[in-house]
C-alpha cells in the first residue's frame, strides 16, 4: 500500500490555520474562494463529492457534517488530486488525513446517522446515487453547469 505523505499535508494544514480560522464553515469556505473552488450546497446532493471546479455538498446537512465535506473536498483539491482523473485510494486516504488535520473530522456515528436518514427520508435518490452514483453526480452538476 502506498504511503501517504503526512508532512507535506502537515505543512499545507499549518499554513492554512495560520491564515483562516478552519473550525469555522465560513472559514472553510473561504479558504475555497480564495482558491477558486465554488461551493454549492444543495438539498439533492446525498454523499458529498467534488469535480475540478467545485465542491458540493447537502445543504440540510449538520454542521459538524458540513464542515467534514467541507474539509475532506478541500483536501482533494489543494492536494491536487484531480491532476491525474480519477482519485485513488491513496488520495482519499490523503483527504481523510486533511480533514482530520484540519479538525473538520465528525464522527463515524454522525455520518451513519446521517446516511441512514438519507435511506429513511429519500429512498429513491439514495438507492440511485448507490446503484448510480456517477449518473447521479452528473444530475446534480448538470443544474450548475450547462
Amino acid at each position: 500500500m502506498e504511503k501517504i505523505n503526512k508532512k507535506s499535508i502537515d505543512e499545507l494544514v499549518n499554513s492554512l490555520k495560520e491564515k483562516y480560522d478552519t473550525s469555522t464553515l465560513d472559514g472553510l469556505r473561504r479558504i475555497a474562494y480564495d482558491n477558486n473552488i465554488r461551493v454549492i450546497e444543495d438539498e439533492k446532493v446525498l454523499v458529498p463529492f467534488c469535480n475540478r471546479k467545485a465542491i458540493f455538498v447537502e445543504a440540510k446537512a449538520c454542521i459538524s457534517l458540513k464542515k467534514n465535506s467541507y474539509g475532506h473536498e478541500l483536501g482533494h483539491h489543494l492536494l491536487k488530486h484531480f491532476d491525474k482523473g480519477i482519485v485513488s485510494f491513496r488520495e482519499e486516504r490523503e483527504a481523510m488525513y486533511f480533514t482530520y488535520k484540519i479538525g473538520c473530522k465528525c464522527s463515524e456515528f454522525t455520518q451513519f446517522l446521517y446516511a441512514l436518514k438519507n435511506i429513511i427520508t429519500k429512498p429513491v435518490s439514495t438507492m440511485s446515487y448507490i446503484l448510480f452514483p456517477k449518473r447521479y453526480q452528473k444530475y446534480i452538476i448538470s443544474k450548475y453547469y450547462s
